[in-house]
């Protein structure tokens, strides 16, 4: 809109889903696994900051024994099993055009621990747990929180389930479509 000068009622956000295979998998928390465990998934992007996680992550290793797993160059089948067995997705996004990645891990069941970049915002609606993305001391409760706390954690399973279930690629297609009706519509109107 800045850039191009184009006015906010011009403008048709639609919401992608995330695939098929993003979906409860494995044996709940932990599967596979020797000890709990956190996903980031960070592409070695500046902007997906994971400088946040990785000095959060070194504070809760002081008194918890979890791991911080890389989710980085796996395929979505292994994704969709991290996410399934993970305390939690980490998404300390500085930026993002929708934030994918939490719609997978929440589709997995997934709890998400994410910044409050307004595309995740509104992937993640209430379901997450959304922090600023440089504020180190909030990400560190947050973790600490996900470990100790087994009721909270599981609210938050079940609140990603419930949130991913709004997503799907038909929704996609009909909101696709309904927004080249308008456009086609405001054509003809102008002609």
């Amino acid at each position: 809109m800045e850039r191009f000068g184009i006015p906010a009622a011009d403008i048709a956000a639609t919401p992608l889903a995330a695939a098929p295979c993003f979906k409860p998998c494995g044996h709940g928390p932990g599967a596979g696994r020797d000890r709990p465990y956190f996903v980031l998934v960070a592409k070695a992007n500046p902007r997906k900051n994971a400088a946040t996680v990785e000095a959060a992550y070194g504070e809760v290793m002081r008194h918890h024994d979890a791991e911080l797993v890389i989710g980085d160059g796996r395929s979505d089948a292994e994704l969709a099993l991290l996410y399934s067995g993970a305390m939690a997705l980490l998404f300390p996004s500085l930026y993002e055009g929708f934030g994918l990645p939490v719609l997978e891990a929440m589709q997995c069941g997934s709890p998400v621990i994410a910044s409050r970049d307004p595309a995740v915002m509104e992937v993640a609606g209430d379901a997450a747990v959304l922090l600023d993305a440089g504020d180190i001391g909030a990400w560190v409760e947050a973790m600490r929180k996900m470990i100790a706390d087994r009721e909270w954690r599981e609210g938050f399973r079940q609140r990603s389930l419930a949130r991913a279930a709004g997503f799907s690629w038909e929704r996609t297609a009909r909101l696709t479509r309904e927004v080249y009706g308008e456009a086609i519509a405001r054509f003809h109107h102008k002609g």
